[in-house]
């Protein structure tokens, strides 16, 4: 069998830049067919309507209502788009949420030494009714619950707004999910 010497071997600079073109066009290829479900709001909702929450908390922060309702309102205008509806509309929204502060509690968690703790928790608990009104019976209502630990030599007051934006953070992320996303 005789080879054609006209074909000459790839270098192996070249088998380099064919094998990145190849993986480079796999991976175009491969995020291009996943797709976020996040991203996937049905296109019959268009509007929101966050209603303030109430705080039913004994304790805590007289601005956890407030902390909390602008945190959900946020998620929507800043990362959605749909158009947020002011609670005094007498429009319903496509989806509603109401919500209320129902925990707010401190605890220590970790013993130290001479029988103190070395870091305290701080928990929120939300409670979330929701209702869809582009879908009859689609509603729900459930309590969500997060919390933030922080060293107990820290005076709460001092690291109280961190801990809150934290806690706000994955709540509103939880609350989103569970309303859209249906993980």
């Amino acid at each position: 069998m005789e080879l054609n010497k006209n074909i000459l071997p790839l270098s192996t600079k070249a088998h380099r830049t064919l094998y990145f073109v190849f993986c480079t066009f796999l991976v175009l290829f491969f995020t291009s067919c996943y797709s976020f479900k996040e991203g996937r709001i049905p296109p019959e909702i268009q509007t929101v309507k966050v209603f303030n929450f109430t705080n039913q908390s004994s304790n805590g922060n007289t601005q956890l209502n407030q902390g909390m309702t602008d945190a959900l309102r946020n998620r929507f205008i800043t990362q959605s788009n749909l158009r947020m509806l002011p609670i005094d509309s007498e429009v319903d929204g496509d989806i509603e949420f109401k919500g209320s502060i129902s925990g707010y509690t401190v605890l220590g968690t970790a013993a130290a030494a001479n029988q103190t703790t070395a870091l305290s928790r701080l928990t929120l608990t939300v409670k979330i009714d929701f209702v869809n009104n582009t879908k009859p019976g689609d509603q729900w209502s459930q309590s969500f619950s997060r919390f933030a630990d922080y060293s107990s030599t820290q005076n709460l007051l001092d690291v109280e707004a961190q801990l809150l934006e934290d806690i706000y953070f994955q709540l509103v992320e939880d609350i989103y999910n569970k309303a859209l996303v249906n993980w």
